[in-house]
């Protein structure tokens, strides 16, 4: 075998082997040389593809397994993260719904005042004030006429009872009280100002909102309009009662809890609303043969529950008064 028999004999072993020929890389000076290789290349061409290794098959598999553990781990943890979220969902969901279940009632009902009272500029109104002792009877201490704004102004006139007469007003630039039994006013800063008539809408409302835990109690008319009763549980203090106007959201009356075996209930007999409190009400003047008192004033009040909201205590009465006290 020549030299060129035998290059042409490795040439044709190695494209049997699948391998590069050096010769690809490093042509042959001999054009007949070259001439052969090309045409032993052209018919090789020709043959079978060449079959994979023996363990190209347990290759195959591995390298699919492993893909499919990649894509099977983070589908798995892409469901756990969803699982994950899914829960935390869930708890909200369930927080969400026991807020209502527990917490809906006060919060529609708190909610409807407020939104009904923010249409209120003014409003007049006469309260009667009864008192019920732990026989159940009832006397009426008192009837009043009301005037009051959203800006805290009001005016306030006993027209019954013991105190019959008496006038509380507060302008906003200053306080006083008319006394026509005395014949004196007693002058007081605007504020702060303690003294609230009960059933006061805007203190009522705070007061409602603010309260540990208020829920409905039944139906019930007042003043022949229909009514909502709901118990009102303040942070401190005892549980009382209010109803709330149907038609307008607003408070229309107030029991007390029996404090000192004397509950008192607060009633609108009648309430009406306007766009401002008269003026002439609100202008302080000191009547002919009135004595004016701006120095340690004491403030008159109709019930022991104004005193104890005045106060910031529940005042506490004897069943009994000694003789001569």
């Amino acid at each position: 075998m020549d030299n060129n028999e035998k290059k042409i004999s490795e040439y044709i072993d190695k494209l049997n082997a699948e391998k590069m020929p050096k010769e690809h890389e490093c042509p042959e000076d001999s054009p007949e040389l070259m001439e052969l290789m090309d045409t032993v290349r052209k018919v090789r061409s020709l043959k079978e593809p060449a079959l994979p290794e023996v363990d190209y098959p347990k290759k195959l598999a591995r390298a699919v397994g492993g893909q499919l553990w990649q894509k099977a781990v983070t589908k798995k943890r892409r469901w756990a993260w969803m699982a994950g979220t899914a829960a935390i969902a869930a708890v909200a969901v369930i927080v969400l719904m026991l807020n209502f279940v527990l917490y809906s009632g006060r919060t529609d009902i708190v909610y409807a005042m407020e939104q009904a009272y923010k249409e209120v500029r003014a409003y007049h109104g006469i309260l009667s004030i009864v008192e019920t002792n732990l026989k159940g009877e009832e006397t009426l201490q008192a009837m009043r006429e009301v005037w009051a704004d959203s800006e805290g102004r009001y005016y306030v006139k006993e027209l019954t009872g013991f105190q019959k007469g008496l006038i509380t007003v507060n302008n906003g630039e200053k306080k006083w009280q008319v006394s026509p039994e005395e014949s004196q006013v007693y002058v007081f800063p605007a504020f702060p100002d303690p003294y609230r008539f009960t059933l006061e809408l805007g203190n009522e409302i705070k007061d409602a909102k603010n309260a540990a835990q208020i829920k409905a109690a039944g139906e019930e008319p007042v003043a022949g309009r229909k009514a909502t009763v709901f118990e009102v549980m303040p942070k401190g203090g005892e549980t009382y009662k209010i109803w709330i106007d149907k038609e307008t959201n607003l408070p229309l009356q107030r029991q007390s809890a029996m404090m000192n075996a004397i509950q008192y209930t607060v009633t609108y007999k009648s309430i009406e609303f306007s766009d401002n409190i008269p003026t002439e009400l609100l202008s302080y003047d000191l009547p002919q043969g009135f004595e004016e008192i701006d120095e340690n004033p004491e403030l008159l009040v109709n019930n022991i529950e104004e005193a104890a909201e005045i106060a910031g205590f529940t005042l506490k009465v004897p069943e009994n008064v000694p003789m001569g006290i």
